[in-house]
């Protein structure tokens, strides 16, 4: 983990040679929390604070001082590149560009104190802060929170009955800051604590799966297998290739191709083509799937890519229909799959 190379690598040197109590100031997002970090910090005396969420453009000494100034170098760099070169910035390049935008900001050493200071962090002084954030008067502040609940409720609504029966959000909830008081020291019994915790995301996801099958209609980049045959060739079509086996979520792992069935009104199926990314719970056998969509081309056919937007979602092992084992890799991370050429996969 990143965070924790540079907690090794770079704070523990520096806070091992200080007596005394020490205290490290960061944010409270969940990815720079871990037991290794909170261990460290309480063999070393180190208080680990986390800062008030939305509140960095008032504590954060880079986004006070430092970071405007950077921009500003940094688009000159940009201007001056963009001149006399076509087409984005090669990684090749990038390191060498931002070495030269660091040594164009004028006074840089002043305004890193700068920021401290004015963050009320070196020296300390609490009322650096506290004078920006403006007084309001009790009920001038009342009436404005009347007037932004009235508008924000009225707002919420036009959007519920716009957009929220017509799209719905399959995407994946990304991590949730940790609650934890401003200005209090986080430890390792906070990790301890009842949280937001996997299962609930799991339930939530699997909640979001069952609206997905209860859809009447797809939308307009959904995979959707029909048969393209006729009569009693129609039910018998494909039985043998695409039977469903009771064991077959035994032998999914991460990486494996899979056709996934979800269950439609009328007793009908639509089928979707993924690959599972992660395994959630072996045991109860829950995968995430990432989902792809078909393209056709003059050169390479029906081909499927995965989307620019990630379409994932929780599945469980009786939805998955079979494995889809003869894999053809294209370039540009295109696939074809020989075994569903009896069927006909089209974008509804």
């Amino acid at each position: 983990m990143t965070f924790e190379d540079w907690f090794d690598k770079i704070i523990l040197p520096y806070f091992r040679n200080l007596l005394g109590k020490k205290v490290l100031i960061g944010d409270n997002l969940e990815s720079h929390i871990s037991l290794h970090v909170l261990e460290a910090c309480e063999q070393h005396s180190i208080n680990f604070v986390l800062l008030p969420p939305n509140g960095t453009h008032l504590l954060q000494p880079l986004d006070v001082a430092f970071f405007a100034p950077m921009k500003k170098a940094w688009r000159e760099i940009l201007r001056e590149w963009k001149n006399k070169n076509r087409g984005c910035i090669p990684k090749s390049d990038f390191p060498r560009l931002f070495n030269k935008c660091i040594k164009n900001i004028e006074n840089i050493e002043n305004n890193i104190k700068s920021g401290f200071r004015g963050c009320g962090i070196i020296p300390l002084d609490p009322n650096v802060v506290l004078s920006k954030i403006p007084d309001v008067d009790a009920s001038q502040e009342q009436d404005q929170r009347q007037n932004e609940k009235h508008w924000t409720t009225t707002l919420q609504e036009f959007l519920k009955e716009s957009r929220l029966a017509a799209t719905q959000d399959l995407r994946p909830k990304r991590g949730k800051k940790l609650k934890i008081a401003p200005g209090k020291s986080i430890g390792r019994k906070d990790l301890e604590a009842p949280s937001t915790s996997c299962a609930d995301h799991i339930n939530s996801d699997l909640e979001k799966n069952s609206e997905r099958e209860d859809e009447t209609e797809s939308n307009d980049d959904d995979l959707e297998l029909e048969d393209v045959t006729d009569g009693d060739e129609k039910e018998n079509c494909g039985q043998e290739d695409l039977e469903t086996d009771a064991d077959l979520v035994s032998n999914v792992i991460q990486g494996t191709f899979v056709l996934v069935k979800f269950n439609c009104p009328k007793n009908a199926h639509k089928y979707y083509v993924g690959c599972v990314s992660e395994i959630v719970d072996e045991a109860k056998n829950v995968y995430y799937v990432n989902f792809l969509r078909k393209q056709q081309s003059e050169k390479t056919g029906v081909h499927f890519v995965y989307p620019n937007t990630k379409d994932q979602s929780l599945v469980e092992g009786p939805q998955i229909f079979q494995i889809i084992k003869d894999v053809k890799f294209l370039r540009r991370e295109r696939f074809q799959f020989p075994s569903l050429r009896k069927y006909d996969v089209r974008i509804e």
